[in-house]
């Protein structure tokens, strides 16, 4: 039996670990790509199996600054950042967020103050997060926005919610058209709307006003006849029921009247008697037919 040799042949690989290299020196930019070879050692030659890595250079942001730009009327918070890359920018009130914004490269980003309370101004990138708060007291004014009136009509007679969504120490009242008086007037410091606290019983334009110490906004709308249908339908059996109650004392007074005719009077009684009596004969007779 002939033999047929078998030849094997090995071909030792050996990766040249990073801790074995010698250091170089990168001049890098932000942004800059850079290129890391893999070395592979084979019969001590060097091969090089290019793999491209992308490498992004960040710069921490710092602490951001919070300042107040215009009045007590209208103010404006204004965040800013003095260092950092890719930085976003973002402002909170009390836990929600208020103003999102990819703010670089100008890093500065500014919020409306429209409620008391504290904000707060996030500066984020990849690598790093600062935050710093203020706190707006009641010593700001906002100015009112347009009030908001929406009709419930899920049982009749309607009503009327009036709500605002800006403003500080604010008052609402409603009015309606041709009255000076409001119906009620209530401080939504903490509650932003207020009831109408009496049913739409009269069709016509009824006026949220909303009013601080700066400002003043109305808003109007105009209740049809719908929304107090229900209302005139139970008037209207009001009326039914009374004319009903008021016929029986009526007939309830003729009564009561021939009643004591007869008892003063015998010939009235007696005449009384004797028309009775001629319908029971005339009933009679009919019977015997």
């Amino acid at each position: 039996m002939d033999c047929i040799p078998v030849w094997v042949f090995l071909l030792c690989l050996t990766a040249v670990s990073v801790s074995s290299a010698q250091p170089v020196e990168l001049n890098l930019r932000v942004g800059d790509t850079v290129t890391f070879p893999t070395a592979v050692h084979n019969e001590g030659s060097l091969m090089h199996a290019g793999k491209l890595y992308n490498l992004t250079v960040y710069i921490s942001v710092t602490t951001p600054h919070i300042s107040v730009s215009g009045n007590k009327v209208h103010p404006t918070l204004v965040c800013t950042v003095d260092g950092g890359t890719q930085v976003t920018l973002s402002f909170y009130r009390e836990g929600k967020t208020h103003h999102l914004v990819n703010s670089a490269p100008s890093l500065k980003l500014s919020q409306p103050v429209t409620e008391n309370g504290t904000y707060t101004c996030e500066a984020k990138n990849p690598i790093s997060t600062e935050k710093t708060s203020i706190t707006v007291g009641n010593h700001w004014t906002v100015h009112v926005s347009a009030p908001h009136i929406s009709v419930i009509r899920n049982e009749y007679p309607c009503s009327l919610l009036c709500t605002v969504e800006r403003g500080t120490q604010v008052t609402l009242a409603w009015y309606r058209k041709g009255e000076e008086e409001s119906f009620v007037s209530s401080l939504v410091s903490n509650t932003p709307h207020v009831y109408l606290p009496q049913t739409v019983y009269e069709s016509g334009t009824y006026t949220c006003e909303a009013v601080n110490s700066v400002s003043r906004e109305r808003s109007s709308v105009t209740v049809g006849k719908k929304c107090a249908v229900n209302v005139r339908s139970c008037s209207d059996s009001w009326i039914i029921g009374l004319i009903v109650i008021g016929m029986f004392i009526i007939i309830g007074a003729i009564l009561a009247s021939v009643g004591i005719m007869a008892c003063i009077n015998p010939k009235f009684n007696e005449g009384l008697r004797r028309l009775l009596g001629g319908e029971e004969d005339t009933l009679e007779v009919n019977n015997g037919e």
